[in-house]
């Protein structure tokens, strides 16, 4: 580090140095300094942790990954031992001077408190609201997605441009959310995983691929790929009912660029330049003033470690929190966002994603005027498995097979049974009597011809 920054002095660069000089001291701490066993830089960005049955976790306590506790402890030891320090070599003070110090300090402290309090109300809005409206443009693409497919046609003849049209517009969605988080993100994310592009005109791909507006390519493609199946008879819905999905994907954009303010805008320069200074002064002027108020050498130590950590520890979750798609530990998890939003699009091809189930009346064994029966979900799922409702299926579907046949056998006779006119006389001549024979015996046992055949 000594080596670079004395490489940029001679060359002249002395504005790089501090910043490349916080680059290299943060790599250090966080890959080197700390063991391996208590960062866990195998885990995934998003912290999953569990508090305990008391409310105190050792797992938790003693984690490092994501922590603020040992960027505090830089600033808080060194005060804790200059306090400490400063006491032994002034000796005793004079009360009424500790006074007057205590309550200017008291003073300062509260103003340094409130501006961070502040912060930190800020930070923990932009970062809920982040999570929102992130959510919110997920659910709105995927509902969208949903209906269009809802809303195509059941016509045999047009499965394949029904295939063509859901592959593509399951394509084009996944490169859309990919796309908003490549936006959004400050780190490097190109292992964000999409549905495989194959089967996708290859110079529209690359057009996209790297375009500094994906975004509205896309959406556009979209828009357009909706319109074309409608016009094609894919879509067959109406034009109103249509036009939600279209309402849908507008909303799911409107939420991208709202959420996109977070990134791109920051909390206001004088606001966190102001801090940092006061921080600073708190550091510097606090050992001091714990050296002068306190009677022995162990209070004024504990008393600069307490108010130190407190203040700086809320000033680094406020950093943390502020940015959630920033590059520390603490960030939201999109990868495992875009993942989800993939297997959502791809549930659609599931064969039972194609058509509503069936319902038969009679399973049940009542009325559907009598009303339906209670049943827990646990007892539910035991008799799916023991099979019961494929039995009482399958039992009320042969039943209604036979009444369809019934029907059917006294269709026939009635049909066959019309020849009381002249002209039917004359036609059949002496078969009357055998005709009439037969109808009785099919009227008598309108089942007879079920089991002949």
């Amino acid at each position: 580090i000594l080596a670079q920054v004395a490489a940029f002095h001679a060359q002249g660069e002395g504005l790089e140095i501090c910043s490349r000089l916080s680059h290299r001291l943060h790599h250090f701490f966080r890959h080197r300094v700390f063991p391996e066993f208590l960062l866990r830089r195998g885990e995934e960005l998003m912290i999953v942790y569990h508090e305990g049955y008391l409310g105190v976790s050792p797992s938790l306590l003693f984690r490092v990954r994501g922590s603020v506790v040992p960027k505090a402890m830089v600033w808080a030891l060194p005060c804790m031992l200059v306090a400490m320090g400063l006491f032994v070599y002034w000796g005793e003070v004079d009360d009424t001077t500790s006074s007057s110090v205590g309550q200017a300090w008291t003073g300062y402290s509260f103003i340094l408190g409130f501006l961070i309090v502040f912060r930190m109300q800020i930070s923990y809005t932009r970062y809920w609201e982040a999570c929102t409206m992130t959510n919110e443009m997920r659910g709105e693409w995927l509902d969208a997605f949903c209906s269009l497919c809802s809303f195509c046609t059941r016509d045999e003849t047009k499965h394949d441009q029904i295939y063509r049209f859901k592959g593509l517009l399951m394509r084009l969605l996944s490169l859309l959310h990919q796309g908003a988080i490549e936006k959004l993100c400050l780190m490097d994310v190109q292992d964000v995983p999409i549905i495989d592009p194959t089967g996708l005109e290859p110079e529209y791909l690359e057009f996209v691929m790297h375009h500094p507006d994906k975004m509205e390519i896309l959406m556009t493609w979209i828009e357009q790929s909706i319109v074309d199946a409608a016009q094609d008879g894919i879509v067959t819905v109406a034009p109103p009912i249509l036009s939600r999905a279209f309402h849908e994907l507008s909303r799911g954009m409107v939420r991208f660029v709202e959420v996109r303010k977070i990134r791109t805008y920051s909390l206001p320069f004088p606001v966190v330049q102001m801090i940092q200074y006061l921080m600073i002064f708190h550091a510097v002027v606090t050992p001091i003033i714990a050296s002068l108020i306190m009677y022995n050498w162990r209070w004024a130590g504990m008393l600069a470690f307490s108010s130190v950590f407190s203040l700086w520890c809320i000033n680094y979750i406020a950093m943390e929190v502020e940015q959630p798609f920033g590059d520390h530990w603490n960030n939201l998890p999109v990868i495992q966002m875009q993942l989800d939003f993939n297997k959502s699009l791809l549930m659609s091809t599931n064969r039972f994603m194609w058509r509503p189930p069936n319902f038969e009346i009679q399973a049940s064994g009542r009325k559907f005027s009598k009303g339906a029966e209670i049943i827990h979900m646990t007892d539910a799922t035991q008799a799916l498995s023991e099979g019961v409702f494929e039995g009482k299926y399958r039992q009320s579907m042969m039943q209604k097979q036979i009444n369809m046949d019934d029907e059917l056998d006294g269709d026939e006779c009635a049909n066959r049974s019309v020849f009381n006119s002249e002209e039917g006389k004359e036609d059949i001549g002496v078969a009357d009597e055998t005709a009439v024979c037969t109808n009785q015996d099919m009227l008598v046992d309108p089942g007879w011809r079920r089991r002949s055949l």
